[in-house]
């Protein structure tokens, strides 16, 4: 089943989809042209890494930065149409050296 959107820091609108930080290492996208999501559309960034994230950035494709106080992640959201197929959505690290500690960094 689908869920409204919680309420959430920030977010952006990506790729058709909103994305929302909703927690400190929580970041939740919204089915294609909806409101709604799926708590399978629910990306945990860095757990237990003492890391919050401060910011989000559009990319490339269907690719978002994820910037936290200490890293920078990239998060892929798959645009599969079809529902029996696997989802391949993923969160990569980019670098554990460096990040943000702006808030909302643009």
């Amino acid at each position: 089943g689908t869920y409204p959107l919680p309420p959430g820091d920030f977010g952006l609108y990506f790729q058709n989809r909103i994305v929302v930080k909703t927690a400190d290492t929580d970041i939740i996208a919204t089915d294609i042209l909806s409101d709604r999501y799926d708590p399978l559309n629910t990306f945990t960034v860095n757990q237990g890494g003492n890391d919050s994230i401060v910011g989000v950035l559009p990319w490339i494709e269907n690719q978002f930065l994820v910037f936290m106080q200490k890293s920078i992640y990239v998060a892929y959201i798959d645009p599969r149409f079809d529902p029996t197929a696997p989802d391949q959505s993923q969160i990569t690290v980019v670098t554990t050296e460096v990040g943000c500690l702006a808030i909302r960094c643009r």
